[in-house]
């Protein structure tokens, strides 16, 4: 889509929207049986980082004081990873974060993520979906217990449905509410 295309596939997970996504997850605390825990982000479609730089707060605390926090976020155009590369500073006390410039679907991490925030291009490519092309390069890193935010259009659901099934357990899809669902049909897997 010419778009999609001029804003380089992306589109930035809305202000209203974000805060309804990480109350879907449990504040992390601290434990006696692991006082400090070790968390990996990871976002190869970062954009200026706000949806990750927001969950990690949101989840982790001001600064991650409830953990450990190895974030991994991937942009591709310039003036976006630009803003990227300072959307961290305020968790860099308990945080390692990398910043990466590049495409995602060339991009690889080290080790496996506890949680995958995965808003990727809407498009499609030679027949086939970004969207899809995202999930099965990055589905795979999830680890074990750990959790993947999807944000997708609606209507890519179908093209998703054998890999969401072959790589998770236990799926729920949300719709945006309204006005936001009108813009572009988005869902939250």
């Amino acid at each position: 889509r010419i778009e999609s295309q001029a804003v380089g596939g992306f589109y930035k997970t809305q202000d209203p929207i974000r805060p309804l996504i990480n109350r879907r997850f449990a504040v992390v605390s601290p434990s006696s049986d692991q006082p400090n825990p070790t968390y990996a982000i990871v976002d190869p479609c970062a954009g200026e980082g706000e949806a990750l730089r927001d969950f990690a707060v949101a989840v982790f605390g001001p600064k991650g004081r409830s953990a450990t926090l190895q974030i991994h976020a991937i942009e591709l155009e310039s003036d976006r990873y630009r803003k990227l590369s300072n959307a961290f500073y305020s968790l860099t006390s308990s945080s390692d974060a990398h910043e990466h410039r590049g495409d995602g679907l060339h991009a690889s991490v080290v080790g496996s993520a506890s949680v995958l925030w995965l808003n990727p291009p809407y498009d499609l490519f030679r027949g086939q979906r970004f969207e899809s092309r995202f999930l099965r390069k990055w589905g795979p890193v999830v680890a074990p217990s750990g959790q993947m935010v999807l944000i997708v259009p609606e209507h890519a659901l179908p093209y998703l449905a054998d890999d969401l099934n072959r790589l998770f357990e236990d799926i729920e899809i949300l719709r945006y509410p309204d006005p936001e669902y009108r813009d572009f049909k988005q869902v939250v897997v």
